[in-house]
């Protein structure tokens, strides 16, 4: 892998497709105005897209209960939930919330920069998330971890990403492809070297520069065909834009209707969604 700089490989040619399209899902901080001004009408036209899932990164309307049964109304799946790291007083709440939610993974969105600066560091989040791990698969449930750039520094010839994860077997890796890119990685090596612990893609696209504005998918400079056949143990693709140059939902819209008509994903009327 290339420890210092950006990976730029040749676009996708036209027609080239993965073997199989997989659940498309959308991760709701991407729409987090929307959702502060409308939480159910946001909830619904998320729908009406055609995503299969919903990715939530907390509870909507203060209502765990209401929340849980307006997704359910809608038809919508939720793929994950993206809300801390289970461990300690905070364990039983997270487990619960993602339980009443119905779904069995709890995803530990960013953890502290500082240990990923070298093998100590990796060390000291290994064995938190070790704890995460055994509190998780008590409630037969599973924990992973969603990547920013900053986890992709190379410690001793190998990203510190990577390191965790020969470290951390049981530990799943919701990849986000964009801010592997952006820290100096192919993402097609990442999620290939991951394996089945790369269980989950974020999607996004853009300049792959850290600070600029992000863009629909389809729109920027990502390549998401090869990525996307290399994850063959990636069970969603999950449209998630932290911040976007055009209008918010009519990006997370674009996205889907890119990742369809490539044949990456598939939507709700799709053969074969959830």
């Amino acid at each position: 892998m290339l420890p210092a700089e950006r990976i730029s490989r040749p676009r996708t040619r036209p027609g080239e497709r993965p073997a199989m399209a997989k659940p498309i899902s959308v991760q709701l901080y991407s729409v987090r105005k929307a959702i502060a001004d409308d939480p159910w009408g946001t909830l619904e036209t998320i729908a009406a897209m055609g995503y299969v899932g919903v990715e939530p990164c907390g509870v909507i309307g203060g209502d765990i209960e209401e929340m849980a049964r307006r997704i359910n109304d809608l038809g919508l799946t939720v793929s994950a939930v993206q809300t801390g790291t289970p461990v300690g007083d905070d364990a039983n709440r997270l487990m619960d919330e993602a339980e009443a939610l119905g779904t069995t993974h709890i995803v530990c969105p960013s953890h502290d920069v500082a240990n990923w600066q070298d093998a100590d560091g990796i060390e000291k989040t290994a064995e938190r998330f070790e704890e995460a791990i055994a509190r998780t698969a008590e409630r037969n449930m599973t924990f992973g971890y969603h990547n920013h750039e900053f986890e992709l520094a190379v410690i001793d010839g190998t990203p510190g990403l990577l390191k965790l994860a020969e470290r951390l077997a049981e530990l799943t890796f919701t990849v986000d492809t964009y801010w592997v890119n952006v820290g100096g990685q192919d993402p097609v090596e990442v999620v290939t070297a991951l394996g089945a612990q790369a269980n989950v893609l974020h999607i996004k696209d853009g300049p792959l520069v850290k600070g600029e504005p992000m863009v629909a998918a389809g729109a920027g400079m990502m390549d998401f065909p090869p990525i996307v056949e290399a994850a063959t143990g990636a069970e969603w693709l999950v449209v998630e834009l932290d911040t976007c140059a055009t209008d918010m939902l009519a990006a997370v819209e674009q996205s889907i209707k890119y990742l369809v008509d490539t044949g990456l994903g598939r939507a709700i009327w799709s053969k074969g969604s959830p």
